[in-house]
């Protein structure tokens, strides 16, 4: 009775430890894994330029971010957010997948817009840089 006891205990407390050491990807709405999506996005349309951590995140907002499924075998999220582009270009529904690769580093995917999407962010972010810098010229 105390050997099925001890194997009992031993067995719950490895299955614990075991647990414990499987880490899963940060969510979809969290803080890290929406900064990478904004940097994706930005990267491609030319960069953030000389904008700062707040101004790309008023310029690339991502409302009601969510998970669309949940790949335990592969630790994966799907993800679905509405995309506010310098509030001048609106998506209803971008795709990104947040991961951990086999080193344990997150890595995100992104997609759901088109070529002509893209072209009409570079555009709107040109706008956004140059209002940046005749406000920097009245400051000076």
């Amino acid at each position: 009775m105390l050997n099925r006891t001890a194997a009992f205990i031993s067995i719950a407390m490895l299955a614990v430890l075991l647990s414990a050491c499987k880490k899963e990807p940060p969510k979809c709405s969290d803080k890290e894994t929406l900064s990478l999506v904004r940097s994706i996005i930005l990267g491609q349309v030319g960069g953030a330029g000389n904008l700062n951590e707040k101004e790309v995140e008023e310029t690339v907002k991502l409302e009601h971010p969510r998970a669309s499924a949940y790949d335990d075998k592969i630790g994966k999220y799907s993800c679905e957010a509405t995309l506010v582009f310098a509030n001048a270009w609106r998506l209803p529904t971008i795709k990104y997948a947040s991961q951990l690769d086999d080193d344990k580093k997150h890595i995100v995917a992104v997609g759901g817009f088109l070529r002509g999407d893209l072209w009409n962010f570079a555009s709107a972010l040109q706008g956004v840089k140059e209002k940046k810098a005749m406000e920097a010229e009245e400051n000076d």
